[in-house]
């Protein structure tokens, strides 16, 4: 990727914007695999959210130092979805990079919220155990001054439901820029046809067609056994681990996490919740199809039936797993360690 690279400060001339859990790391991954794309190929860097406030990098040279080897002749791009929460993102991109283009990917706000939750517990930010609950708390942390300073995460991730009125989020980038410099793909039909929505991406940002040798699924669904659990072991456990003098803890913190989530998939939405989103979507959902053009009346159908359920989860108030079964990945671990 250096060979032919511009000495040249180079700026992105795309943004994948969001949305959160609506296909953006497939996308990124699909996009890695074009030759006059240059995107960061490390998954740490793949969203640097450099234009948002107190998140993400704040440093201009490490910012601009992610696309230093980028071939001259390529589109360079990144992939922060919080650019699409974020209010004052789109006026700083502006401000930059009044050019820009920009790829918003949008899903049926109710399933999308549920996916970001159970990626929150996956990755232990989350400790409400169920997201009907973290719905309910919702209000309290949006009003709650202090939140956004200490919830170790990007705050907008928290707030399940308001983070899926794209209505706003929509506006503010049409205010700024041209029609022509966004493209809404829908998750949805970026799920039944990748290849399709892939060849109207090339289109919009004017690269020919070379289509991905993969397009194998990124960042698929899954969820622990206990979100008590990982919540401790991604806020607590290291503290508690260095008083023990445990060696390799962050590996071995690393391996209790993947093993707390391992093999179990989040069961389908609850009917009732759904619906009860949509309703509270409803007029959102209106308005982000008059602002882009889309109908989006598919969000309101009901689920396909699925031919094989997935494992049914513990009731909220035992979702927990015995002590014994942390001592044993702990001993799987340490034995994996001395081969």
């Amino acid at each position: 990727m250096n060979v032919g690279s511009s000495p040249v400060k180079r700026w992105p001339d795309f943004f994948i914007a969001g949305a959160a859990k609506a296909g953006t790391t497939s996308l990124w991954r699909y996009l890695l695999q074009h030759p006059q794309i240059y995107m960061p190929g490390n998954f740490r860097e793949k969203e640097p959210s450099f234009f948002c406030d107190n998140y993400g990098l704040d440093d201009e040279k490490e910012y601009l130092d992610l696309f230093r080897g980028a071939p001259a002749l390529t589109k360079v791009g990144e992939a922060s979805g919080p650019y699409l929460t974020a209010p004052e993102s789109a006026g700083r991109i502006h401000s930059q990079l009044p050019q820009a283009k920009f790829i918003i990917m949008l899903r049926n706000p109710a399933e999308r919220a549920y996916s970001l939750y159970n990626w929150m517990i996956k990755e232990g930010y989350e400790k409400i155990p169920t997201f009907e609950e973290a719905l309910g708390e919702e209000n309290r942390r949006w009003e709650n001054p202090n939140f956004r300073s200490e919830c170790r995460q990007y705050h907008w991730n928290f707030l399940y439901f308001r983070s899926g009125l794209y209505g706003d989020q929509i506006q503010r980038y049409l205010e700024l820029f041209s029609r022509a410099q966004i493209h809404f793909v829908l998750f949805e039909s970026f799920k039944r046809n990748a290849l399709l929505e892939l060849k109207k991406i090339y289109s919009f940002l004017e690269i020919a067609e070379t289509f991905p040798e993969s397009l194998e699924v990124h960042n698929p669904a899954s969820v622990p056994r206990s979100v008590g659990g990982q919540y401790f072991l991604r806020h607590r456990a290291d503290r508690v681990f260095r008083r023990l003098l445990v060696p390799k803890r962050k590996q071995l913190i690393r391996y209790l996490m993947k093993r707390n989530t391992a093999g179990n998939v989040p069961v389908s939405l609850a009917e009732e919740t759904r619906r009860a989103l949509l309703d509270k979507y409803q007029q959102d959902i209106a308005r982000t199809e008059g602002l882009t053009g889309i109908n989006l009346q598919e969000w309101f159908a009901p689920p396909a039936a699925k031919l094989k359920q997935p494992r049914q989860p513990a009731p909220a108030g035992v979702r927990t797993i015995p002590l014994a079964f942390y001592f044993c990945w702990a001993r799987e671990f340490a034995e994996a360690a001395m081969v």
